[in-house]
């Protein structure tokens, strides 16, 4: 007998590895964010937050419309950067 595997726990899941590879992201703007505000870049300010709130927003990508495991592996947000080839173990 075949296993089941539940697609809502796999979104879930799969969610969970976009936070992963998002918190080296966020961290990795903290860093510049601190730089443009040293320096009194607003416009560079201004960028940093636009990506870190679409980070933050990753996480509320509708995955509704996915029924199947083989598409939901390959619904990844681009703001996520190239996916890691290790990503499902």
């Amino acid at each position: 007998m075949p296993i089941k595997i539940s697609v809502k726990k796999a979104k879930v899941i799969h969610v969970n590895r976009w936070r992963e590879v998002r918190k080296p992201l966020l961290e990795s703007l903290d860093v510049e964010q601190m730089v443009a505000t040293e320096t009194g870049d607003e416009e560079k300010q201004k960028e940093i937050i636009a990506k870190k709130q679409e980070l933050r927003d990753v996480t509320k990508t509708p995955l509704s419309n996915i029924k199947t495991i083989k598409k939901l592996k390959t619904t990844w947000p681009e703001c996520l950067g190239v996916k890691p080839d290790n990503i499902y173990g």
